[in-house]
């Protein structure tokens, strides 16, 4: 009777379980709630299967406190083999992660999106395959699945996410698409059995400790298209050989290459800038680099230090003589070769600099402030023989430290320069002091800062005398060249050139024997080109309107007392011999003739001759084309009218379709833009042609019946040039139009308005 009780005992023990859980967990049908899902199992071939339409959810919930408590529904069945119906488009998060009876998986091209951390864990996956409607292998994906040996990618893979395949143990090879870009940080970190690793050309980036203690990887291979590797990507690869380093790469990070004992042979990018720390640490058997020319910074232990922190002996560094690389081999002790100096460089994006090995020259070049440094920066020109330092007119300030260290030369510097910094010039670093460098010399002009400089630290001072700049400018749009030589001053630019008092005038000091004022400056100020000395000429465009008091022509002088004190009064004194050269009826004329100043006319070039059918003349004064001839139609001809002008740089031009009175023929140089109205002699109405309606308009304005506003009009019906529109000039385009009169044969270019 016991016995029985018991019996039945059980099988209620029995049934009551499969009632709770069991029974549902093993039923076909499952609905994933939150989804158009199902899910199934097989007890006896172990399989899990999935059917329905959409995505499996997410189950990101699947740690607690530390400790892995799953959340997916079928996390209590020991499952062998997943299996995905056609109409199933995603997977979720998490949804078969530690799954450790789970050995093989089938994932249709249905299946678009596979999510973070899916198979991870899974410690009896063997293998797995990817369809090729997923375009990455996704975080954690295959992580710590200790017994995955073969995977294959999706074909249209372009990123591996983080700890992809992290501590995959078993995985020993992989093959990577044409299409891979990047793999991120720690994907392959610590599958210790992977052998091989051939990364595609196109792949851009190499994430942190992607390959981290792959102990066995021996055969990596790094594209010509990486731009991008991390610190430690290649940490504990304690197999790899040899290594080149894509010409794309400028940066290697800190610990690079870091425990990679078996590395012999390192090719390093022809474009280096810097070296991370410890980026060759623990590199035993590798003792000779050689290093570029652009090396900026490398970091410590970055290169020939072996086991337990010991320095590899005999550890060799080929490299230049001024870059970091020297100071680095110098500090460690290590054997260094060079490889000669690199000759040029930047000190800051206006500044560069370059050494002439022939005459051991070093020139700074560029204009405004050089950079301040320190006594502890590494500035590689200081490193090179140079005898003497050439600095550039247009730099205006020498910072703290700009030679610091460098050899016994002389240094010539400009006249404008403003200020310069400690320890700047002629000192070096003795014991971590600033100490004189004895010979140091100083060449420059009188009365400038170079002269205080040299004589504050006991330097030589070669003078170059009184200081003359060579360029320089008025106003923001306008600006001067003074050549020495030929003692010319040129102002060019647009605009007005200001007016000066006669105690700050800009010339004073300056020998000038000729000014020459270019197109486009449109008036000269009072006293603006006044000098101590006399000077000769002036040579004056044609676009100036205005000449200011007493502008040019004058020599300028304080005034001192019977005992020679100054005043602090100017006196002005014009030079019976100065030369206006100009242009007649403009403002240069009028100059002239109001100062008595020799005036030689420039009219020959004033109205530029250009051939069509007959002669024709541009007044650059005036800004008319005007054009003689009988049949304006055919005459016009741009290319021969372009030739007339003073100058053939043009960026562009614009001609009319008709070239008739009125109509606006353009230029466009550096200087501007410039029209010229079109003047057919003969054709006031514009339309080309020379008939009685131009006749008729002019007898309509003699009569005052009819006005002629336009400037071009007028004088395309004055064709006598008296000054009056009559009925002569009606009768003279009658006699034109038809043929008894000939306009080429009253060339006249006319009088200046």
């Amino acid at each position: 009777m016991k016995k029985s009780i018991s019996v039945l005992l059980s099988v209620c023990i029995i049934l009551t379980t499969l009632v709770s859980g069991v029974v549902t967990a093993f039923a076909e049908g499952n609905v994933i709630p939150g989804s158009n899902v199902t899910w199934s199992f097989n007890t006896e071939t172990k399989v899990l299967t999935f059917e329905g339409e959409g995505s499996i959810p997410d189950y990101n919930e699947y740690i607690t406190d530390g400790e892995i408590t799953l959340k997916y529904p079928w996390k209590d069945v020991e499952y062998t083999k997943v299996v995905f119906g056609p109409d199933i488009t995603g997977i979720g998060n998490y949804a078969f992660c530690y799954s450790n009876s789970l050995q093989s998986v089938e994932i249709p091209e249905t299946v678009a999106v596979l999510g973070k951390g899916v198979f991870m864990g899974c410690s009896a996956l063997e293998s797995a395959t990817l369809p090729s409607s997923v375009n990455r292998a996704n975080e954690s994906m295959f992580a710590n699945c200790k017994k995955l040996k073969n995977v294959t990618l999706s074909p249209v893979t372009q990123s591996i996410g983080k700890e992809a395949f992290t501590q995959c143990s078993s995985l020993e090879e992989i093959t990577f698409p044409a299409t891979l870009k990047t793999i991120d940080e720690g994907a392959f970190a610590m599958c210790t059995s992977l052998k091989k690793a051939i990364l595609p050309e196109g792949f851009t980036t190499l994430g942190a400790r992607a390959f981290y203690s792959c102990e066995k990887l021996a055969e990596f291979t790094l594209p010509s298209t990486l731009t991008t590797i991390k610190e430690s990507a290649l940490d504990g690869c304690r197999a790899i050989r040899a290594l080149t380093f894509p010409d794309s790469i400028t940066k290697l990070p800190a610990n690079v290459c870091n425990g990679c004992r078996a590395l012999e042979t390192v090719t390093l990018p022809k474009n280096l800038t810097d070296i991370g720390e410890g980026a060759f640490n623990i590199c035993p058997s590798l003792k000779e680099i050689t290093v570029p020319s652009t090396i900026t910074s490398i970091g410590k232990k970055a290169l020939g230090y072996g086991l337990t922190g010991n320095k590899v002996t005999g550890f060799t560094i080929n490299g230049y003589a001024n870059t970091p690389i020297i100071s680095y081999a110098e500090a460690n002790d290590f054997i260094f070769v060079s490889l000669g100096y690199v000759t040029s460089g930047t000190c800051n994006e206006n500044l560069s600099w370059e050494y002439n090995e022939e005459t051991k020259t070093l020139y700074i070049k560029g204009e405004g402030a050089t950079p301040n440094y320190n006594s502890t920066d590494f500035i590689p020109f200081n490193l090179l023989p140079f005898e003497k330092a050439v600095i550039d007119e247009k730099i205006t300030k020498i910072g703290s430290y700009m030679f610091y260290n460098a050899p016994v030369a002389d240094f010539t510097l400009p006249g404008n320069i403003e200020s310069i910094g400690e320890n700047a010039i002629g000192y070096y670093d003795e014991k971590g002091e600033p100490t004189l460098r004895e010979g140091t010399s100083i060449t420059g002009y009188d009365k400038t800062i170079a002269v205080i400089y040299a004589a504050n630290n006991n330097l030589k001072f070669n003078s170059l005398g009184d200081f003359v700049a060579s360029e320089g400018k008025l106003t923001d749009e306008i600006s001067w060249i003074y050549d020495k030589e030929s003692k010319t001053l040129a102002v060019s630019g647009t605009g007005a050139i200001p007016s000066y008092t006669p105690d700050a005038v800009p010339f004073a000091e300056y020998d000038i024997q000729s000014i020459l004022v270019s197109e486009g400056i449109t008036s000269i100020g009072d006293h603006a080109f006044l000098t101590n000395k006399p000077c000769a000429t002036i040579k004056l465009n044609t676009d100036l309107i205005e000449i200011g008091e007493k502008s040019f022509g004058y020599t300028v002088a304080e005034k001192m007392d019977e005992d020679g004190n100054l005043l602090g009064e100017y006196e002005l004194t014009l030079n019976p011999e100065f030369t206006v050269r100009g242009y007649i009826a403009t403002p240069a004329d009028e100059y002239a003739s109001f100062y008595k100043f020799k005036f030689e006319a420039l009219d020959g070039d004033k109205y530029p001759l250009f051939s069509l059918i007959v002669k024709s003349v541009i007044d650059h004064i005036n800004k008319f084309i005007i054009i003689y001839s009988e049949d304006p139609m055919k005459a016009p001809d741009a290319a021969a009218i372009m030739a007339a002008f003073p100058s053939a740089d043009f960026s562009e031009v614009k001609a009319p379709e008709v070239f008739g009175t009125g109509n606006e023929f353009t230029v466009v140089n550096a200087n501007g833009s410039y029209t010229y109205k079109i003047v057919v002699k003969g054709d006031n109405n514009g339309d080309g042609k020379i008939n009685s309606t131009d006749a008729l308009a002019v007898l309509k304005h003699s009569v005052q019946s009819a006005v002629m506003e336009d400037d071009s009009k007028l004088n395309a019906s004055d064709l006598d040039h008296n000054g009056s529109i009559n009925s002569s000039d009606a009768l003279a385009i009658l006699q034109i139009s038809v043929g008894t009169k000939i306009i080429a044969n009253d060339y006249n270019p006319g009088v200046v308005k």
